[in-house]
């Protein structure tokens, strides 16, 4: 089976778990047209594992935000190549979501969400010499920005990580930080900390004094099956709608998951992205000022 993928990491990880079993098996060729293809064809490669044949049909990407920032549909791209495409299936998140909402797809769980992804016992023992973290022991994921497509709209500002910092502080919870390129937030206990003593939050530091006891930052230390693996052993979830997000909130409790996204992800389409949870329950403008352990957070 011929398909058309169009979509980034995090949109292909939700696309992959409404998709038959069968179809996963059937699929032989993939024709790419997206901005993440490095990302997404890693996945795919786990996600098919029958997939023969790639071919790059379109590959010139303008700024987030412009007209040539991403391809929304077959159609859209036909205008733009002359390649026939007509015996190639329209996998793009807009056909899909379409599908959805008329009945033609039905979520079947995500296969990531279920096999080992990659072997992290070298984090487990690096993290295990720490007073900060032991990955045997229950952990959140972080995280703060998606480097495809930066936006106050999803990033996590510092503000608001403070706020996470001291909910995990007060509950005795840790927390990783996953992501991709430097670290955008300075933690260490000589900045980040007194970013947090600006507004009035006096956080814990590990015994070393040199970080913050609720965080491991992992940013730019993980491939992203190392980092997926780290997500699909999470008990929650803060921070930005992405990959990580998407992939959190197929193991995770919906009462553990505090997700910054637009409203017309939340409005239109958290359902497709986050189930099995009702996705608009979990999908937030700014991150809450409160966190109860259970049920929802306050203010």
């Amino acid at each position: 089976m011929k398909v058309l993928l169009t979509c980034g990491g995090g949109d292909f990880m939700a696309l992959e778990s409404w998709l038959h079993p069968q179809e996963c098996m059937a699929v032989t060729h993939i024709y790419w047209a997206t901005r993440a293809r490095r990302l997404v064809e890693k996945l795919a490669k786990v996600a098919f594992p029958n997939l023969k044949q790639e071919t790059i049909i379109f590959d010139k990407w303008g700024e987030p935000g412009s007209d040539e920032f991403c391809v929304e549909s077959k159609e859209q791209l036909q205008k733009v190549t002359k390649i026939d495409l007509s015996d190639v299936q329209d996998w793009s998140i807009s056909q899909f979501t379409r599908d959805g909402l008329e009945g033609r797809r039905q979520y079947f769980g995500s296969s990531f969400s279920k096999r080992t992804l990659a072997d992290t016992s070298w984090l487990r023992d690096t993290l295990s010499i720490s007073d900060r973290f032991n990955l045997k022991k229950p952990y959140f994921v972080i995280h703060l920005e998606s480097l495809n497509a930066p936006t106050p709209l999803r990033d996590i500002s510092p503000k608001e990580l403070v706020r996470v910092a001291y909910w995990l502080d007060r509950h005795d919870q840790k927390a990783i930080i996953l992501g991709t390129g430097e670290p955008r937030i300075e933690m260490s206990s000589n900045s980040f900390h007194q970013f947090a003593k600006k507004q009035d939050v006096r956080l814990k530091l590990s015994q070393s004094k040199d970080s913050l006891r609720c965080f491991q930052d992992l940013t730019g230390k993980t491939d992203i099956f190392e980092a997926l693996e780290i997500a699909r052993n999470a008990c929650g979830f803060f921070g930005s709608s992405s990959i990580f997000s998407v992939m959190c909130s197929k193991v995770c409790p919906a009462h553990r998951m505090f997700v910054k996204g637009h409203s017309t992800l939340r409005e239109r389409f958290a359902w497709f992205y986050y189930a099995p949870l009702v996705g608009r329950e979990i999908v937030y403008d700014k991150l809450p000022n409160h966190y109860p352990w259970h049920g929802r957070p306050r203010g």
